[in-house]
Formats: structure tokens, sequence, C-alpha cells
């Protein structure tokens, strides 16, 4: 049984709403105790890791098209030929 409303004492995160359940085996075991703010789970927990997210997001594009460009290029068998 999990109560993830608002507290008394503060503000609920989303990270300790995460952690309290990621403690169950599964939804099959999960037992609300009553309603609770349903933007908890749609919102950010942070905006510097959003940004930060974002960031990955483009570096990883960017490395694709690097890789599919070197490889359509044959660069990288020519690299690893000549080290042979």
């Amino acid at each position: 049984v999990m109560d993830i409303s608002m507290l008394p004492s503060g503000q609920l995160t989303p990270f300790n709403a995460y952690v309290a359940l990621s403690r169950s085996w599964g939804h099959d075991t999960i037992w609300l105790l009553r309603d609770f703010d349903v933007q908890l789970f749609t919102q950010h927990p942070s905006e510097y890791l959003w940004n930060e997210d974002e960031c990955l997001d483009k570096m990883d594009e960017r490395m694709k098209q690097w890789w599919q460009m070197t490889k359509a290029s044959g660069a990288v068998y020519k690299c690893l030929h000549a080290q042979t």
C-alpha cells in the first residue's frame, strides 16, 4: 500500500514517487491509498536533466550521421585494414 498524495510537510517530488513505486514487484502488487496529482508523473523532474537529455539526443544524432558518412566512404575499412 502506497500513499503518493501531497504530503502535509511539503511537496512530493517525481523522484520520491518513482522510488516508492519502484520498490514494488509489479503493477499487480501496487495499491494506492488515495488519489494523487497526475502531474507528478507528466512533468519532467528536473529542467537541468531535461536540457542534458536534449543535448545527448543531438550528439547521438550527429554521431549517427557521422558514422553513416564514414561507413559509406569506406574510411572505416581503410583504417582497420591499415592497422593489420
